[in-house]
């Protein structure tokens, strides 16, 4: 009886320290920085092997964890890829139809007109700055391709809004604006990049967009010292409507008197919104359009056909082809044969007077 308790704790206590042994060993095998993980992997499922019947059977049990947990690590992970990936997909998309909207409105848009104002400190452009602009694209209809358009304050410190004059300092008080300066973040730079970005968007060729606005020269004086890029990329010509309005001040002043006056709120937005509609209703009172003008111009294209129309005229042959440009030419020749005419007729005047010239004219004949 006694031999066979000794027996059975000796093989308790063998079997417990096998599987401490085994226990330590494989612990040490799983933080050994020297050997691979494929070696570590191996070693470890060897070490449990080699064990008693007790280690043998804890085999399936690690295996089973081991397992379950790789399937749940691989199923976190097939779920995180599937949603980024379908995030990424969706973003990607967004992406694409916004290009291709931006690539449509960019080939529908005819002949674009940028129409740009700026609030400044002043209207001394060495010493003065921008601290509003907006920006409003249109097409050559005057059609608004984004009613939102661009519109950004450049910060300045208080002591440069002080020095500014009454006039600028009660205006711009009263709209809000100088608050508005005092709070922006955003540095000159920083806004020409952003305008010149948002230009670009619509119209990403240079030279092909047109500056427009009331007074624009102005704004585009402040600009070339401000936002250099982006009169850089713009056409060098401008449509400014106050030059039609002084036109019509002149050639019309009883339409002029007619016409709605503008608000005069003197924010960057407003007044481009009131450019617009300016232009819009000097196209519709008091520039011609197309249609009215449409016998006036078949009238003068006889006329040209008519004077072109002779055997000795070199272009009678481009008359009857009904070429715009070709008659063009001819006008522009015709032009020029008269104006010579007429400076052949001065000069002969100029000769009867001075007796030196005529010695000098008989001569040469």
């Amino acid at each position: 009886m006694l031999r066979f308790f000794s027996f059975g704790r000796s093989l308790a206590v063998k079997r417990y320290f096998s599987s401490t042994v085994v226990n330590y060993k494989q612990e040490k095998l799983l933080y050994n920085p020297y050997l691979s993980l494929k070696k570590r992997s191996v070693e470890k499922v060897n070490m449990l092997k080699v064990g008693e019947n007790g280690s043998k059977e804890a085999v399936p049990a690690v295996r089973q964890r081991s397992s379950a947990a790789a399937t749940a690590a691989a199923a976190t992970t097939a779920t995180a890829i599937s949603g980024s990936t379908s995030d990424a997909s969706t973003r990607a998309e967004a992406a694409a139809s916004k290009e291709m909207d931006a690539k449509a409105t960019v080939k529908s848009l005819f002949k674009p007109i940028v129409w740009i104002d700026c609030e400044m400190t002043g209207l001394d452009h060495t010493s003065d700055q921008i601290i509003e602009v907006c920006c409003i694209i249109t097409d050559g209809n005057l059609g608004i391709v984004d009613s939102q358009g661009y519109e950004s304050v450049v910060h300045y410190d208080k002591a440069v809004l002080d020095s500014m004059n009454e006039w600028c300092i009660e205006q711009h008080g009263n709209s809000g604006l100088t608050a508005k300066v005092l709070e922006s973040k955003k540095t000159r730079e920083q806004v020409e990049e952003e305008l010149l970005a948002y230009i670009k968007k619509y119209i990403p060729e240079p030279r092909k967009g047109i500056l427009a606005g009331n007074s624009v020269h102005m704004d585009r004086l402040f600009m070339l010292k401000d936002f250099p890029k982006v009169v850089e990329h713009l056409f060098y010509r401008l449509i400014d409507v106050s030059s039609i309005m002084e036109v019509c001040r002149r050639h019309n002043p009883a339409l002029e008197k007619v016409m709605d006056r503008k608000r005069c709120a003197h924010t960057a937005k407003s007044d481009i919104l009131e450019s617009i509609n300016q232009l819009s209703w000097y196209q519709q009172h008091y520039l011609k359009s197309s249609e009215e003008t449409r016998n006036f111009v078949a009238s003068k294209v006889q006329e040209k056909m008519k004077c072109t129309s002779s055997p000795s005229s070199s272009s009678s042959s481009y008359a009857t082809d009904g070429n715009n440009e070709d008659l063009v030419k001819d006008a522009k020749l015709q032009t020029t044969t008269q104006s010579s005419s007429v400076a052949n007729d001065r000069s002969e005047l100029c000769v009867a007077d001075c007796p030196i010239k005529k010695r000098r004219l008989e001569g040469s004949t």
